[in-house]
């Protein structure tokens, strides 16, 4: 009997300890995720803390769209006693990002110190594309806030309040982290960007090889559209801002600008593949007027007003790849029309529809919100880079056959004069 009662007394240690261990080893998360709309932007701490018109979101990302005054986003935290966390917002184009946290959470050892607010034993940590990096806990190209979790357990709620205002959309996706588990994560991330730069860059090379030989302007067009992909792909997800100089007029502009070189030059791409006929003419000069809208609205950006004709950027974006891809299609079943074209509208469609509906609140899919344009314009780079190449080579081998075709009919004249009856 005793033999058992050790053998079970032995059984239960072990399975506390695994369980105790594995309570250890549960990574940090957001118990609850709520969002709060300051259409004015004049909230302060002392309101939000007593407000209770709090709206729960029950996916990882909140999807404000364009709008103005500031969101308020309320996380309730589950995390390990005594342990120390990284708060990180996905999103590099925030203007300006404040964290609200109790004296309990905040972390002493930190590289930023909080400040303390009007509130008594509430602090605040600030950061965004309009202050200097600096002001960010680790040198990551988006925002991190150090944390410390509360001595206390895992049953009681430990909350954050940030406070956001941005010129572009109001993407917030934060996510809490161990510091040894970003780290990690940032290692691919790096990884993965490494990547990207390095096959734009190889596609930018072989752009310039082909437009040396033909001089045309569907290669002149796809260089800027790849100058202008990256130029779009550093200020979306914050690489400028890390590697710049600091200046908040530009933090501020770069996003605006950039999505507007980028749609610019898509459209310059998309109509030097619409050969310039009569049956086509039509889809050329619509092209042409979204060409306008892009221009109307890097002026706007340029003058820091991106915000104000954003939405209608986007979807006047949303309607000119709608309609392109449309009529390709039906050009290309009356045989007007390339099917290697009508494939890369489609493609565009497909790289538009997805972040767009994000941008403008309709929509909330982490990845795809995240990366979706990047990812979408590498592949379009690509398939626009096998036709402007085959372009470029079918030119020289036309070229090269040219003195054998003179040649050839020389010799068929020759011939026939020879030939000829006197």
């Amino acid at each position: 009997m005793w033999k058992f009662l050790v053998l079970f007394s032995a059984i239960c240690c072990f399975c506390s300890h695994t369980l105790l261990a594995n309570e250890a080893d549960e990574p940090p998360r957001f118990e609850k995720f709520e969002v709060l709309h300051d259409s004015l932007g004049d909230l302060a701490l002392s309101d939000i803390l007593t407000n209770q018109d709090w709206q729960g979101i029950t996916t990882p990302i909140f999807s404000g769209g364009y709008s103005t005054g500031a969101h308020w986003i309320k996380l309730t935290i589950n995390a390990n006693t005594n342990e120390k966390l990284l708060l990180t917002l996905f999103f590099a184009t925030h203007g300006d990002i404040r964290l609200y946290l109790p004296e309990t959470m905040v972390d002493n050892t930190a590289h930023i110190l909080a400040k303390p607010t009007e509130v008594k034993h509430w602090f605040f940590l600030q950061q965004g594309n309009l202050f200097p990096f600096e002001q960010r806990e680790l040198d990551w190209r988006a925002f991190s806030f150090a944390l410390h979790s509360a001595n206390v357990s895992r049953a009681a709620q430990q909350v954050v309040y940030l406070r956001i205002v941005s010129s572009s959309s109001h993407l917030v996706f934060p996510k809490i982290w161990r510091i040894a588990d970003f780290l990690k994560y940032e290692k691919h991330e790096i990884m993965l960007f490494s990547y990207v730069m390095g096959m734009m860059t190889l596609f930018l090379f072989l752009a310039l090889v082909s437009w040396f030989f033909t001089r045309k302007p569907l290669q002149r067009h796809y260089i800027m559209l790849t100058i202008a992909a990256f130029f779009y792909v550093i200020c979306a997800d914050g690489i400028l801002a890390q590697w710049s100089i600091f200046n908040p007029y530009i933090n501020s502009i770069a996003m605006g600008v950039a999505s507007a070189l980028l749609q610019i030059m898509l459209l310059f791409v998309m109509r030097d593949l619409t050969f310039k006929k009569d049956q086509t003419l039509w889809l050329y000069y619509v092209q042409s007027g979204f060409i306008g809208v892009g221009v109307l609205t890097l002026m706007f950006a340029i003058l820091g007003y991106y915000y104000l004709i954003a939405t209608f950027f986007v979807s006047i974006n949303l309607l000119a790849t709608i309609v392109s891809a449309t009529w390709s299609i039906l050009l290309w079943r009356k045989k007007i029309l390339a099917g290697y074209i009508c494939l890369v509208y489609c493609l565009i469609l497909t790289n538009y529809l997805i972040p767009s509906i994000g941008y403008l609140g309709l929509s909330t899919l982490p990845v795809l919100n995240m990366y979706g344009v990047e990812i979408g314009t590498f592949f379009i780079l690509l398939v626009l880079l096998v036709i402007t190449v085959y372009d470029a080579y079918h030119k020289v081998l036309y070229i090269k056959k040219q003195p054998y075709k003179r040649n050839y009919k020389q010799k068929h004249r020759s011939h026939s004069v020879i030939g000829s009856p006197c």
